[in-house]
């Protein structure tokens, strides 16, 4: 349903046809998303769900949006959640990430957004890491680059 909504920003729908869509007051917490692709990992922005509805993660349309989709109620994220995420992710391409970026993100010093990473992100890193176990071999700092190095692709 969000192809019909051609706007935005949550302060410009007030002014649209929401087709039969409510819009809520409530400002809902941003959540940055980091998920796997079939090339590299790529974040999304969303929140999560608050209506019986929806459950689990509600994206945004795109990271230029401060809104999205529950059910038939569109929830505004902060109104400044695009400069911010620009400000405080400024040195990562968020559709393009690799394993190493997944990372540093997760261990940067940021107040907002929370960010989620999809389990599937670790998943090569640590098929790797039960492969080496298996085959007896230590992990070794040259190894864990290795890992990185095959995740970065």
């Amino acid at each position: 349903m969000t192809k019909y909504l051609s706007k935005n920003k949550f302060s410009e729908l007030l002014v649209e046809d929401l087709q039969g869509l409510v819009l809520s007051q409530e400002i809902v917490s941003p959540v940055l998303r980091i998920s796997r692709g079939p090339q590299s990992c790529f974040a999304e922005l969303g929140t999560y769900a608050k209506s019986e509805a929806e459950r689990g993660f509600l994206a945004t349309p795109s990271l230029d949006h401060d809104w999205v989709l529950d059910g038939n109620i569109v929830r505004p994220l902060p109104e400044d959640i695009e400069a911010l995420i620009l400000a405080t992710f400024e040195n990562y391409d968020l559709e393009k990430l690799s394993l190493k970026d997944v990372i540093a993100l997760c261990n940067a010093k940021h107040e907002s957004p929370e960010i989620l990473v999809d389990d599937d992100v670790w998943m090569p890193a640590a098929a790797a890491a039960v492969f080496l176990r298996l085959s007896g071999t230590s992990m070794h700092r040259e190894h864990i680059e290795l890992i990185l190095a095959m995740n970065t692709r």
